[in-house]
């Protein structure tokens, strides 16, 4: 019998009442595309659809995140809508408040309705439906345990294209900050040592930036235009990682901090493309966060995904909210450079299979770490692995910045 995939969307956006991921849901219609599937989402989605000027309708945006604009909800995608008091925000409703304990809490009204969900497909014959959720989902989690439903949590991972190869989180137990990143790496350490034995017998952070970092980028980050002793990733204000794992730093924190620290002589601030606030200091004059990590000799953020790119290339990182990528600090030597390459080859998903139905079915007969890894670096090795990337290159999209595009960009350099 095959699985019936449900794709499940947060009620709540940190930026309020808005189709804040409906570029997760045109990327879901492309790659389910003639396939019955189930979508659990506010009604303001369905609405978007009406809305043909959104920037999630532009070609290039749709290469950028990999796929092509569909401009209505196909017969074959079963709707399920939130009801419609239960999200709706007060007047005086903080919306990323009410996103973060939504994201971080399990809450009994939650529970019920995917429990009806779950239920409800159930009785209409679908045995094995599997629920993928965008953004962690406690509640959701509860109710899928109930019904012995398999869960995914996915995201969009800390390597992007052009210069990367793109990746996903996909993770059985959550994102952002609840992830099963630091137990599973405990359970499949020896192992996992061993089998990159096996693969590599030189250096493991440069073997694994040779199979995530495009050919023509792989001398991208150097240490030998350290200009500044401190660089700052700062986070869009809205990231729900920063929101919702940030264990309590705000970027104007982060900045305040390094000020204080005695060997910072110098720092340089990378501001997000979507942030709004600027602080005092140097600002990184680019979108290339390539020649950003060159120019600095240790990286600052709060939870960031450029801190884990930073440590790719081999820079000096400080991470100061919740990331799965934590116990990468309290390990040493080999032990740290297995862990990198356990974190990118093996943890992370290659982003273009993150909503693939047949990818998900094999990752649920629980393979091996080896076996995972391996499907992940053959992957990366075809030919048409990289035809998003490519058409982006065809395009003249130059590798300024390592990020998936989320519309349009503001000026962030102070007049």
């Amino acid at each position: 019998m095959s699985r019936h995939f449900v794709l499940v969307l947060p009620p709540f956006a940190p930026m309020g009442p808005i189709a804040q991921y409906f570029w997760v849901l045109q990327k879901w219609l492309h790659d389910f595309a003639g396939q019955h599937s189930t979508v659990i989402l506010p009604r303001r989605y369905a609405d978007r659809f009406e809305e043909i000027s959104g920037w999630e309708f532009d070609e290039e945006i749709g290469r950028q995140n990999q796929y092509v604009p569909s401009h209505a909800m196909p017969e074959n995608v079963d709707r399920i809508f939130y009801d419609e008091e239960m999200i709706a925000l007060g007047r005086k409703d903080a919306a990323n408040a009410r996103f973060s304990h939504y994201v971080t809490h399990a809450l009994d009204p939650f529970v019920a309705f995917y429990d009806a969900v779950l239920s409800g497909l159930k009785a209409k014959g679908i045995q094995q439906p599997v629920c993928l959720s965008w953004v962690n989902n406690p509640s959701l989690r509860i109710a899928a345990d109930r019904h012995d439903c398999p869960t995914i949590f996915a995201e969009l991972g800390p390597l992007r294209a052009p210069t990367y190869q793109a990746s996903a989180y996909w993770d059985p137990a959550g994102v952002n900050g609840a992830t099963r990143a630091a137990s599973l790496w405990r359970e499949e350490k020896a192992a996992f040592s061993t089998w990159l034995g096996e693969q590599c017998t030189a250096d493991v952070r440069s073997w694994v930036r040779s199979k995530m970092v495009v050919p023509a980028m792989q001398q991208a980050v150097t240490s030998d235009d350290e200009h500044f002793d401190a660089g700052l990733a700062l986070q869009i204000e809205t990231d729900s990682n920063l929101l919702a794992y940030g264990n309590g730093w705000t970027n104007l924190g982060l900045v305040e901090h390094v000020d204080q620290l005695p060997d910072v002589a110098s720092k340089v601030i990378k501001y997000h493309p979507h942030g709004k606030a600027i602080y005092e200091g140097p600002v990184w004059p680019n979108g290339s966060a390539t020649s950003f990590l060159s120019s600095v000799s240790k990286l600052y953020t709060i939870n960031s995904s450029m801190g884990m790119e930073a440590a790719l290339w081999g820079k000096d990182v400080e991470i100061f909210g919740d990331s799965p990528f934590l116990p990468y600090f309290e390990e040493e030597g080999a032990a740290q450079d297995s862990f990198l390459a356990w974190f990118f080859l093996r943890y992370l998903c290659p982003y273009e299979v993150v909503f693939d139905g047949a990818y998900h079915d094999w990752r649920l007969s629980n393979p091996s770490c080896g076996e995972i890894a391996e499907r992940h670096l053959a992957h990366y090795a075809r030919p048409e692995a990289g035809r998003w990337r490519d058409a982006r290159v065809a395009q003249h999209v130059a590798p300024s910045d390592e990020y998936i595009y989320f519309g349009p960009m503001h000026d962030l350099i102070p007049r």
